[in-house]
């Protein structure tokens, strides 16, 4: 009786869900789509997708973000949402048929994946409609783009490359690219938690060709071992860099000309060539170093070869190779602290020596009240002289109450 009775209960549970396939209730209430929104949103999903028979819709993914972008254009939809899984689903030319570069040419759209360790985006073709001439894995083209919770690889190139107006970026990975991981030509961009790395050339360069001036903005930010630069920024631009780390890039950790005001709080540069750099042929350079930790850098913690002004404050410039702030070329100002304003920088100490605090040979106004430069006095190094106000290059005077440390 109790067996007969188990196999009716169990014939009704299966017509109670057969029932309730027909009717989509059964896929509406996946456990894998409960909770995600059904409007304005367009899925993928590299294993189950298929763009032929699908609507883009949780239950029923495209395949491929490129159909899904191509789909978002003909819509009202504001999101591509690519998912992923907790062993990263790759979105790729070999694996799921993928067209590069992927191009997010409307306006207001987001390119979401589940995070940057679950969605790969990996590829690369010549990055029309932008410049064919180079290679790019993602071409931002639509202006007030959101790019969120990917990892951007392209052997062969560039990963992002925008020239959207405006753009945001984060929750990003950039990596294993032949060129940037991340070049930018917009006007104003946002990045916030991205991660550049190990790309061939620079984890992020930003310019713009036209004399427009763009503005940058990098929030808690990692822009490391990369080929070149941690960041590359040229032509007329702000860039303001807050808790980012600059770290194991081969050249440099930030590298700036033209006329590009960086204005950076709280960042690190650290194991790098130089750890910041103002190269030559930057007459317009501004830059403004607060709360910065800048060490261990093969070459000098800062280095300017050209700038208009140089302030910084509250900073430590701690056992870089060479000089902690090396400065070898005209500059209208380099403010270390005022009377008035006192810089509170450590540019050398005990434990760990730079080669020299301060190594200035160019000319302009230096000034430099309220430093701490330890090692002084005494010196057992020779090579190296210790001052407390003194002309040591050019023809510039220059005051400190402390101790400045300089290679004559």
């Amino acid at each position: 009786m109790n067996a007969d009775m188990n196999r009716i209960a169990l014939r009704l549970a299966i017509l109670s869900s057969l029932s309730h396939f027909a009717m989509g209730c059964l896929d509406l209430d996946s456990p894998a789509c409960a909770g995600l929104p059904t409007e304005g949103v367009i899925y993928v999903h590299g294993g189950t997708g298929d763009d032929d028979n699908g609507s883009g819709q949780c239950i029923k993914p495209y395949k491929t973000i490129t159909k899904a972008l191509a789909a978002a254009n003909t819509s009202t939809a504001k999101v591509v949402h690519v998912r992923g899984e907790a062993t990263a689903l790759v979105y790729g030319t070999a694996t799921t048929g993928e067209r590069f570069p992927l191009v997010v040419d409307k306006n207001g759209l987001t390119l979401e994946g589940d995070g940057e360790s679950t969605v790969i985006v990996r590829g690369g073709g010549a990055c029309a409609p932008i410049d064919e001439t180079e290679n790019c894995a993602l071409a931002i083209v639509g202006t007030d783009v959101t790019i969120r919770g990917l990892q951007v690889e392209n052997i062969a190139g560039h990963g992002i490359r925008s020239e959207s107006s405006v753009i945001k970026i984060e929750d990003t990975i950039a990596t294993n690219c032949a060129t940037a991981g991340i070049l930018l030509k917009s006007d104003a961009a946002w990045l916030t938690r991205v991660t550049a790395t190990n790309n061939g050339f620079d984890g992020l360069r930003v310019y713009l060709p036209t004399l427009d001036q763009y503005t940058v903005n990098i929030d808690h930010c990692t822009l490391a071992n990369n080929g070149h630069r941690g960041l590359y920024a040229q032509k007329n631009g702000k860039i303001t860099s807050t808790s980012t780390t600059y770290a194991n890039n081969s050249w440099s950790g930030v590298a700036i000309e033209d006329s590009v005001n960086f204005a950076s709080k709280d960042d690190t540069f650290e194991n790098n060539n130089d750890g910041v750099f103002a190269v030559n042929d930057s007459a317009g350079v501004t830059i403004d170093l607060d709360n910065a930790l800048v060490q261990l850098n093969r070459g000098a913690g800062v280095q300017i070869a050209q700038c208009k002004t140089f302030k910084m404050r509250d900073s430590k410039i701690l056992d870089n190779t060479e000089a902690g702030l090396s400065i070898s070329a005209p500059g209208e100002t380099i403010d270390l602290g005022s009377a008035a304003d006192p810089g509170r920088n450590t540019l050398q100490s005990s434990s760990n020596p730079n080669e020299a605090g301060i190594c200035f040979t160019g000319t302009g106004l230096l000034s430099a009240h309220g430093n701490y430069f330890a090692h002084c006095p005494p010196l057992s190094n020779a090579d190296l002289t210790c001052t407390g106000g003194a002309d040591i290059g050019g023809s510039t005077m220059f005051a400190v109450d402390g101790c400045l440390i300089h290679k004559p």
